[in-house]
């Protein structure tokens, strides 16, 4: 070759040490390396001669190294979310067997029941009640939540599923026994509200340790609203209320308790046991109110906006607005107890 162009020869050899950057950096790369130390976050230099022989190699291999280190300290969500976001309408119905919702319904017993329980290194928790089927699946080191995982089979709304991607910022969230910390820690309303309350369980199930429960709530309702809730830990029974508007009559400490404000009372007052049981029977209350709502009657968003803004995910501008009632979802476990959460082993999903 008589002529050698010196912008190729430049080009070549740029393109060659870029390559061989990213090559050495992704074969010594700080969270894959086999000999990576986790607490001094160092990787040992299997040749120190690079520096000296090939330098623009070094230089790229070093970059590279501090951008990894840079994106592997950041929180990542796990993009494993069993949901689809499709209507729940397509979806095969569960406990085809049971009635569906009718005119009498509101002079039922609403009924609720959720599964908790932890492993080593992991946490679950499921609910299901007349229009609502979830579980949910964390992952933990012990200090913080590193992995998460949802699954809903039954909704009152076809855009519910939509919501099951906000759980990822419940990552890096504490182990912590205080089940109203997760509230404290990212946004509960732009998440579906029972997932949201489900991931809240776990994690204080997490810290409590290894072992599992189940709560079995039942909730009688008056023409305007509910009169009287029963809560059952394990098949023991824990709490009885009456309610007389929002206040609560019971023989307990929460007698004469604003049902509105008593979660961040019982957080401050109680054992974070007690706190728990009072945040399980608080939802099953408040969800029971759906009974009194024919879902045959049209739905107006306006109007729901007015009352439930921001309640959950769906209450939301833009969302509320596309939301759909899915009726073939509603079942009526009045007289059917035993089959809620039906499917699902006692200690796992």
């Amino acid at each position: 070759m008589d002529h050698i162009d010196p912008h190729m020869v430049t080009a070549l050899a740029a393109l060659f040490s870029s390559l061989a950057g990213l090559i050495w950096a992704y074969r010594y790369n700080f969270a894959y390396h086999p000999r990576y130390d986790r607490r001094a976050r160092t990787v040992p230099h299997h040749d120190q001669r690079l520096k000296v022989r090939y330098p623009v190699v070094a230089v790229c291999s070093s970059r590279m190294h501090e951008a990894g280190r840079r994106l592997h300290s950041l929180p990542r969500p796990r993009p494993n979310f069993k949901d689809e976001i499709k209507s729940s309408m397509t979806r095969p119905s569960l406990h085809d067997d049971l009635p569906r919702w009718s005119d009498d319904v509101r002079h039922g017993l609403f009924r609720r029941r959720v599964r908790i329980g932890a492993e080593a290194g992991r946490a679950w928790a499921a609910v299901e009640d007349d229009v609502h089927r979830f579980m949910i699946e964390l992952e933990h080191d012990e200090n913080i939540v590193t992995g998460l995982q949802s699954r809903g089979e039954r909704y009152p709304w076809d855009v519910c599923a939509e919501a099951a991607g906000n759980l990822s910022r419940a990552i890096g969230a504490p182990i912590e026994a205080d089940v109203t910390m997760l509230s404290r820690w990212t946004e509960a309303s732009d998440n579906c509200t029972h997932r949201f309350d489900l991931v809240a369980l776990a994690i204080a199930q997490a810290a409590r340790g290894l072992g599992h429960r189940q709560y079995d709530i039942s909730v009688a309702l008056g023409d305007r609203g509910p009169r009287q809730a029963w809560l059952e830990r394990d098949q023991a029974p824990r709490l009885d209320w009456t309610l007389e508007g929002i206040t609560i009559h019971s023989s307990d400490a929460c007698n004469g308790q604003d049902l509105r404000r008593v979660l961040a009372w019982a957080r401050d007052a109680l054992s974070p046991d007690e706190a728990e049981a009072i945040f399980t029977i608080r939802r099953a209350i408040l969800v029971s109110n759906s009974r009194l709502h024919p879902v045959e009657d049209p739905f107006d968003p306006g109007a729901a906006m007015q009352i439930m803004t921001g309640a959950c995910y769906v209450f939301h501008d833009g969302v509320v607005e596309r939301a759909t009632v899915t009726p073939d979802n509603y079942r009526d476990f009045d007289a059917h107890a035993d089959n809620l959460l039906g499917g699902l082993p006692s200690s796992s999903f």
